[in-house]
């Protein structure tokens, strides 16, 4: 099933920017934009060939499929990438061309720190302090362009998966960056896998971000630790996403190159990487390749 979610029906992206005030984020508006259950990414025809319409008796094919697994392919990232609130300012300082060394390492010190402490809170530290808590648990959608800008539409999405008792194998790509991600309604309850693809020759947050290739999996570390439902990501380099499914398993494997500047390249072993998933799409294996 192919959808589009950049060109035929989705509403103009929110902008943090348009809900700064002279005392900060307007944050009740900003909620009350980004909730809003008008608001569509895949637009009403396009949601109803999905997931159909009680109303106007239309089956989706979603709901009337009976394939084994129902592959959704579309543009931009579905899951959740919420992060905390104070790292959002960072990003944005960096992003908008506010890259120095003072700021990159004033950003590397607050990232380790909110590491830290989410580390701490999974494992259950009772010296946890309330506002150290805060900072690791309040957090904000980063791309508002993707899904997560979208969120009335997403949950009704979820919902209607519940409701269909299926599950579903999202493929995105659209950052230029590598990604798999667990996906979860806003109940808790899991509603499938996507896995996106990173770029053939586009620059990524490596370039966004500035990040010195010596932080790199560092910073990965970080985004998998602070970001909840994101289990991987390769976060600088260029390739492609090969999915092979059978009757029981879905083997992904994300393949990379070591190089994209010369003609003589061959694919990068060391930081490959594969999962493979079962039928109720749990991983049964999850690991870097490494040869």
């Amino acid at each position: 099933m192919m959808l589009d979610t950049r060109i035929i029906a989705r509403d103009e992206q929110l902008d943090y920017g348009k809900y700064i005030t002279a005392n900060g984020l307007d944050i009740a508006k900003f909620q009350a934009d980004l909730t809003n259950p008008m608001r569509t990414l895949m637009g009403e025809t396009q949601r109803e060939w999905l997931l159909g319409s009680k109303e106007k008796n239309i089956v989706g094919v979603l709901q009337s499929s009976t394939a084994t697994w129902n592959v959704v392919g579309q543009q931009v990232l579905m899951s959740k990438m919420w992060i905390p609130a104070e790292l959002l300012a960072s990003l944005g300082q960096i992003t908008s061309g506010g890259t120095s060394p003072d700021t990159l390492a004033k950003m590397n010190a607050q990232i380790t720190e909110l590491v830290t402490l989410k580390l701490r809170l999974e494992q259950g530290d009772p010296t946890l302090t309330v506002q150290e808590k805060a900072r690791v648990t309040t957090l904000v959608p980063y791309n508002l362009d993707a899904w997560d800008g979208y969120y009335a539409e997403r949950e009704f999405f979820y919902t209607k998966l519940a409701e269909f008792n299926k599950k579903i194998i999202v493929l995105a790509g659209d950052t230029h960056n590598a990604w798999t991600s667990y996906l979860y309604s806003q109940k808790g309850e899991y509603v499938g896998v996507e896995l996106a693809t990173s770029s053939v020759s586009s620059p990524g947050l490596e370039k966004y971000l500035s990040i010195p290739l010596a932080q790199l999996q560092q910073f990965e570390f970080a985004f998998t630790t602070l970001i909840d439902e994101l289990a991987y990501c390769n976060l600088n380099q260029r390739g492609y996403l090969m999915v092979t499914l059978d009757d029981k398993q879905v083997l992904s494997d994300w393949i990379f190159v070591d190089s994209i500047k010369n003609a003589e390249y061959k694919v990068d072993s060391s930081r490959g990487y594969q999962l493979v998933l079962d039928a109720n799409l749990t991983p049964e294996k999850d690991k870097q390749k490494t040869a």
